[in-house]
């Protein structure tokens, strides 16, 4: 690995600070140096309010109530995030060069997608995605990917505009870091989105923060994750896939020769949402935290964080769980139940216990089955849909009891592997071509989508009964062939 430039001739140390990491060894970033003591660096990022706010969000949701040593933030992974996109960047650059020689310095191209690294989740709210699913997206029509570039050229973008090096070295002279380019690089893109006035070099670097497969942002996630649940020290190559990554003629392009340690991070996704993302204690505690947070979120943050970032900036996990211990010592009642509820799931007490699960394998002639009609669909109303399907087919004194049902998915293929938007190309060494069918060949035996079902009842007393009905679901309108289960 190629060591980043630091110091000058008097003092090899100045201008570049390291930051001790379990995944990574070392993270280097920007500082000032004593004859620049006012510069601007990536050390103004990290140090600033809205950055530091995510050592108080759990990476990993409510999964850390499972894995007591999942106790890492949001903070840690952005500076995870930051390192891999640096050294993408470094590597990347000779080739991005050869293919849009009007693309700016190696050290700016480096800025650039270190400080997107750093700050792809700054708009992130307590319990990470489930503020956008419970509260951003219902209430606002918006998500963390929107809040972060809102913060990010509105908020930040005094401070991303005055760097002027990476830790490899300084820009070119008359170069400076646009705040839209880091937005733009963050937010997933959307169908028809409208790109007239972004260089196309940036547009190939896009796809390393928003690829169906591997991202700078999933490539330290899978590590970290894995490692601090002590799932697994090593589940992926992380050199390796840096190491076959290029860019060519139509963008970002992997070797053939590293196809197995493709395969390799997919299933590395896929064994994480299994044991770790979609446990089924987490799923339970999951259920509990939805059924009041929309309201708890109305009670501490009644304004569109797009219009009053400051009280966004002061929510967080932590100051989440003080609140809401001291509603439940309080004299407003609606605000003490939301307490005292809120008091239970802290105490790990669930309200609810798994009955009956199973797990589904969608390749991709699956989406006009049976089962993707019933499943993929993932409106409320649908799943109230099944519920009722399953309740018609329990015996008729129990129809009444009460259970939810629970859907978990995952993606780990891009819907379309021909797709150019949305894939990287593979470069076929035999075939000496640029293409997509060796992706499409290769994502074959990847699943299209993976579903986990499962009944969740207040107690055990019911389960057979539950899973019975389940299944009678199930086999009454799923062919055997249609599923890979």
């Amino acid at each position: 690995m190629r060591q980043p430039s630091q110091g000058t001739a008097d003092d090899p140390f100045e201008g570049v600070g390291i930051i001790s990491d379990p995944i990574h060894g070392y993270i280097h970033y920007t500082r000032p140096t004593p004859a620049a003591p006012e510069e601007v660096t990536e050390e103004a990022l990290v140090d600033h309010p809205w950055v530091q706010r995510l050592r108080y969000i759990h990476q990993l949701q409510s999964a850390f109530w499972v894995y007591p040593s999942a106790e890492h933030s949001r903070f840690q992974h952005s500076l995870g995030a930051m390192h891999v996109a640096g050294r993408f960047a470094r590597h990347l650059y000779p080739t991005l060069r050869m293919h849009h020689p009007d693309c700016p310095s190696e050290a700016l191209v480096e800025a650039l997608l270190r400080v997107a690294g750093l700050l792809h989740d700054v708009g992130h709210g307590p319990f990470s995605h489930l503020c956008d699913s419970e509260y951003l997206e219902p209430r606002w029509g918006i998500n963390h990917e929107v809040v972060g570039g809102h913060i990010i050229q509105e908020v930040l973008s005094r401070e991303i505009g005055r760097i002027r090096r990476a830790p490899s070295g300084p820009f070119w002279d008359g170069e400076s870091l646009d705040p839209s380019w880091v937005a733009y690089v963050i937010r997933r893109p959307l169908p028809e989105e409208r790109e007239e006035g972004v260089p196309p070099w940036l547009r190939v670097l896009r796809l390393l923060f928003s690829s169906g497969i591997f991202t700078v942002d999933n490539l330290d996630f899978v590590l970290r994750d894995a490692y601090m649940t002590g799932f697994s020290k090593d589940p992926i190559d992380l050199e390796r896939i840096l190491y076959y990554t290029f860019i060519s003629e139509k963008g970002v392009t992997y070797s053939s020769y590293g196809l197995a340690s493709l395969e390799q991070f997919m299933q590395a996704r896929i064994n994480l949402f299994q044991a770790i993302y979609y446990h089924r204690t987490t799923r339970a505690l999951d259920l509990s935290i939805k059924n009041v947070f929309h309201e708890t979120l109305r009670e501490l943050l009644p304004r569109n964080p797009l219009d009053v970032p400051e009280d966004y900036l002061e929510l967080n996990e932590y100051s989440l769980f003080h609140t809401v211990r001291q509603w439940a010592r309080g004299r407003h009642r609606r605000r003490k139940i939301l307490g005292e509820t809120w008091v239970r799931i802290l105490q790990r007490r669930r309200e609810w216990v798994t009955s009956f699960e199973r797990t589904f394998h969608l390749d991709a002639r699956d989406r006009s089955s049976p089962l993707a009609d019933l499943f993929l669909r993932r409106d409320p109303e649908n799943q109230k849909r099944i519920e009722g399907l399953i309740r018609q087919r329990l015996p008729r004194e129990l129809r009444e009891i009460p259970f939810v049902l629970d859907l978990a998915s995952l993606d780990p293929r891009p819907d379309n592997p021909l797709d150019p938007h949305q894939s990287l190309w593979i470069y076929n060494h035999h075939t000496r071509k640029v293409e997509l069918r060796t992706l499409a060949n290769l994502l074959e035996n990847v699943p299209y989508r993976i579903i986990k079902m499962r009944i969740l009842a207040p107690d055990h007393s019911h389960d057979e009964a539950l899973a019975t009905a389940a299944e009678s679901l199930l086999s009454e309108r799923i062919p055997s062939y249609t599923t890979n289960v």
